[in-house]
């Protein structure tokens, strides 16, 4: 977990932390869970915003670790994942990157609000647009707050700044907060008072965090790792209107007799 001295929540529009998390995130080649697998340390992992309040906000990586990765190689799953951090910053380097990235995402965006199902019940989507209204302006509730619909559809400047700072905060080994569930803990375990879990903490030491700072500038030539390719199956809206479900046309058949 990467805390960060400013919100992100006046910014959703930009779209900059989905970048991120969809760079670090993605599963194809060149992927830091492609170089995890290979390894045998993970099997999956994930990226986001949470919390996102006005005044500060968290990016969080979760990592779900095989047993070799578990019990005593955590250390190597870290490194490799500000590896990672460290191609990206260099990926994004090239302007054209994250605004193809950003292309890419608001495209999805496009289709995902265009083609959403409208068999939800009433209950479902009231309760939802409800939970939306915390993050975006009443405005973009109906649209979920995605970046591809809400803001300016362009790369912009702002964007790429605030790309620019994310990545930036992510390459900085100092400031975070690592969680590790283990079955062989390194350190004194405490019982939480309430429901009685074992955990223990202890801070980073200087040489743990000279390694990700090193990790960090080993991914710049790191040629296994990096900005996911260009997607080319992005959904064509045009083409999917066209390409009606036979399942549609039997509802609407049910409809009318009904």
């Amino acid at each position: 977990m990467w805390p960060l001295p400013f919100g992100l929540r006046d910014d959703y529009r930009n779209g900059a932390e989905h970048i991120v998390g969809h760079a670090l995130g993605h599963e194809g080649p060149r992927s830091l869970l492609a170089k995890l697998k290979s390894r045998g340390l993970a099997h999956a992992l994930s990226f986001g915003v949470g919390p996102s309040l006005k005044e500060a906000a968290c990016l969080s990586m979760r990592v779900e670790l095989t047993e070799a990765g578990e019990t005593k190689r955590y250390g190597e799953v870290l490194e490799t994942c500000f590896e990672a951090v460290g191609a990206l910053r260099r990926d994004l380097d090239k302007a054209q990157t994250g605004a193809r990235l950003w292309s890419e995402l608001a495209a999805i965006d496009r289709a995902t609000f265009d083609f959403a199902s409208s068999r939800r019940s009433a209950y479902s989507i009231v309760s939802s647009l409800a939970r939306t209204l915390h993050d975006v302006d009443g405005a973009h509730v109906l649209c979920g707050g995605r970046p591809g619909l809400c803001g300016d559809a362009d790369w912009s400047p702002q964007r790429s700044a605030l790309l620019s700072t994310l990545v930036a905060s992510l390459a900085d080994p100092s400031k975070i907060i690592v969680h590790v569930a283990t079955k062989a803990p390194s350190v004194a375990l405490e019982t939480e008072r309430w429901y009685g879990v074992q955990h223990g903490s202890r801070p980073l030491t200087r040489a743990e965090i000279e390694s990700y700072g090193e990790a960090v500038r080993r991914g710049v030539t790191a040629t296994d790792l990096g900005a996911p390719a260009g997607n080319a199956y992005l959904p064509d809206a045009e083409r999917l209107r066209l390409a009606r479900p036979a399942w549609r046309d039997s509802e609407d058949k049910d409809a009318a007799r009904r």
